[in-house]
């Protein structure tokens, strides 16, 4: 009887000496039904990278790039992590995939860099990479480059915009090699809030009203 499916991890980071303020180093590492991750290496998905959060010259530009897998090493399984055949609705919480965006059986990589021209307005670029082992639905992979773009209009409107470009190959869906292009745009807008005292008899404090 398996009461539930049983993970554990242990998430690190660090900031190398003279270099506190310019560097990070940071790991995530997950293990299934193994008390700690660090003790079983081998049976461990992992996702280590490095963060920036200005280049030399560049305050404003930051930079990441880290690699991630959890088609371990040397393991024929391929499906040992976001998998259990005891719960059939899979690796979800209320229909909503939860887990990394590299899967099971999967390796790969991505990159990102992010120019803000304030604490609100960014631009960011990012490449992203995997590749799927082939034990798992015959594998695939995907590459894909996207951009997005963040701008506050005014205090209380924001609009924001991304275009990506994607090619992937999985054998199982098509015979050849596929590509697409995809585009959003929102406005995001913020109520403006008035704050006034409330009657103490009707609700014990402050209200907010629009």
């Amino acid at each position: 009887m398996e009461p539930g499916k049983r993970h554990t991890t242990v998430t690190a980071s660090y900031r190398p000496h003279k270099l506190r303020n310019s560097v990070v180093l940071y790991a995530d590492e997950m293990t299934e039904d193994e008390p700690l991750a660090l003790a079983y290496p081998r049976q461990s998905a992992l996702n280590a990278g490095i963060y920036l959060p200005h280049l030399p010259r560049l305050k404003n530009l930051d930079f990441r790039c880290e690699g991630i897998y959890t088609n371990l090493p040397g393991n024929s399984r391929s499906d040992i992590f976001y998998v259990n055949p005891h719960y059939a609705g899979g690796y979800r919480n209320y229909g909503q995939i939860i887990g990394s965006w590299i899967g099971r059986g999967g390796n790969g990589g991505q990159a990102s860099t992010t120019y803000w021209f304030s604490g609100r307005n960014q631009a960011t670029l990012t490449c992203r990479r995997t590749v799927v082992d082939p034990i798992l639905l015959q594998g695939g992979n995907v590459h894909d480059i996207s951009g997005s773009v963040n701008c506050m209009l005014r205090s209380h409107i924001e609009v924001a915009g991304s275009l990506q470009y994607e090619r992937w190959n999985f054998p199982l869906l098509n015979p050849g090699p596929r590509s697409n292009v995809a585009t959003t745009i929102e406005v995001r807008a913020w109520p403006k809030l008035r704050l006034t005292a409330a009657s103490p008899s009707a609700t014990g404090g402050l209200g907010f009203h629009p």
